[in-house]
């Protein structure tokens, strides 16, 4: 490592650097002269991210449905920073994502895309799960289930963090044996949620699209050790932002958010912070601990919620079992059998 923040390489067998202290100072020199591209970066957390890379000399591209233009020319205006532009892009539509990192690259002050932020998602939408009147055997089938809430919180993402290895695998001048330093960096960051690691039952495909993002952290923070690629991921606590429905917020008054500049600093610490790799942040509200990490000893151990979660189901099966014994003997008793 080439800077007073250095802290010790990767673990060679898997891809995660020592503990992170979030409140600490980290090298964000680092982020000047260096390519960020960003998916859903107009709003909530995506914008947040955006200007802070801005303010620390980042190059940014946007992808992001929306026309984002006036936000592009205001965060130019307010940082002073002209190398901030915006792609129309459809995550769930793979042609438009491989067109937004074509002109991404051809908008690199450096000719490279030196860092990825698959940030891209939606909160659960239609309501495929509630009761509908059907009568089997009639011609007519259930309608189909709306998968939009899938299409971009897993699908979409699933096509960023594949192109983001593609170009990062092709970076010019970078040596594939070599630990992340200030001047050799290649980060891609993921978003889960709360909801990745617990149920949220009144959303189903918003849960299972979460879940399915740790999944795939999980086998890229190993994968990607090959080529030396940082992959980390984020899960923050209900924040305040435009994906949350009136519904929802009504629910949660009275509760307190996580905040969003926690998520912002993390977020923008995991894509310029070249001594961070391969870990998940939980951003919780501040009055319950703030930003924290889980799953740390994960590759060799069982974590607490995990091994939590095995005593449970332990508990479960064993219930089951003598239930059953209990009515084996109940029928027995009565001298009934069973087929």
């Amino acid at each position: 490592m080439d800077s007073e923040y250095a802290r010790p390489p990767p673990n060679p067998d898997v891809y995660q650097t020592a503990e992170v202290d979030p409140k600490a100072a980290w090298d964000e020199a680092s982020v000047k002269n260096k390519t960020f591209l960003i998916t859903g970066g107009a709003s909530g957390i995506g914008a947040g991210v955006v200007k802070r890379l801005a303010e620390l000399g980042g190059a940014v591209i946007i992808g992001d449905l929306q026309e984002v233009q006036s936000f592009v020319e205001e965060v130019r205006k307010s940082t002073g920073n002209p190398n901030i532009h915006s792609i129309k892009c459809d995550v769930t539509d793979y042609k438009s994502q491989c067109n937004l990192f074509r002109k991404a690259l051809e908008l690199s002050p450096n000719k490279a895309i030196d860092s990825v932020f698959a940030n891209a998602g939606v909160g659960e939408i239609g309501k495929s799960w509630a009761p509908r009147p059907f009568v089997p055997g009639q011609p007519e089938d259930p309608p189909e289930p709306i998968m939009t809430t899938m299409n971009v919180n897993i699908t979409g993402v699933i096509y960023t963090a594949y192109l983001a290895l593609q170009y990062f695998r092709a970076h010019p001048n970078l040596a594939k044996d070599a630990f992340p330093t200030a001047s050799h960096d290649r980060s891609l960051v993921l978003i889960g949620s709360i909801a990745s690691l617990y149920p949220l039952t009144s959303g189903p495909f918003y849960n299972a699209s979460k879940h399915a993002v740790l999944g795939l952290f999980r086998s890229l923070r190993q994968t990607a050790l090959p080529d030396r690629i940082r992959v980390n991921l984020l899960c923050p606590y209900w924040i305040e932002t435009p994906i949350i429905p009136f519904g929802a917020k009504l629910l949660l008054s009275g509760t307190d958010y996580a905040k969003m500049e926690d998520v912002v600093d993390i977020a923008t610490r995991c894509m310029g912070d070249y001594s961070v790799a391969g870990h998940i942040f939980l951003v919780f509200p501040r009055n319950v601990g703030g930003v924290q990490e889980i799953f740390n000893d994960e590759p060799k151990d069982l974590d607490c919620f995990n091994r939590n979660a095995v005593r449970a189901l332990n508990r479960v099966s064993a219930m089951q079992g003598w239930v059953e014994w209990g009515r084996n003997v109940l029928y027995a008793a009565l001298g009934w059998y069973r087929s």
